[in-house]
């Protein structure tokens, strides 16, 4: 009857140290391959404890992970400082002008507040795979006929030259 009783008592407690552990709330940042339409500098996002913050909204031509078409990212999300951050945004503005694909890294979906990307990077074969290259052989020209991003292009020329072949 004393195994018994002590059994008893011995499951119990263990199963209410089991349910006073809360479970571990860390989620894995979600990676993801997208192409980035717009970026609104100076916009709002809530933070996880849910106070306002100020963040750089990013626009998507699909879907992200987390069902929405934007993001939100300051340089404390990507662990830059200011300065870091605006040279990362100057660098990657041609690529997005181009249309390129970027490997994008978000914090979480799931948690409160909203999902902030913690890292974004070009594409290259060996990151994101060969379909998300760059394989247009189109020469993009602007009003005064120099090389130019697709999106601020007025005129295409189609290579190679018919007479090249």
């Amino acid at each position: 009857m004393k195994k018994i009783f002590i059994t008893i008592i011995v499951s119990l407690y263990c199963a209410n140290i089991c349910a006073k552990q809360s479970p571990s709330t860390e989620s894995k940042p979600v990676n993801f391959i997208a192409q980035i339409e717009n970026i609104d500098f100076n916009k709002t996002a809530i933070s996880s404890d849910l106070k306002l913050l100020l963040a750089d909204r990013y626009y998507f031509k699909d879907k992200t992970p987390c069902n929405t078409n934007t993001l939100s990212a300051r340089a404390e999300s990507m662990g830059l400082t200011t300065e870091e951050y605006i040279n990362k945004i100057r660098s990657l503005r041609p690529a997005i002008l181009d249309d390129r694909y970027f490997y994008l890294t978000v914090d979480q979906c799931d948690a409160g507040g909203t999902p902030m990307l913690t890292g974004i990077e070009l594409c290259t074969e060996a990151l994101c795979g060969a379909e998300y290259m760059k394989r247009s052989s189109d020469l993009w020209l602007d009003d005064e006929l120099q090389p130019t991003v697709k999106r601020q292009a007025t005129t295409v020329v189609h290579m190679p030259l018919p007479y090249d072949k």
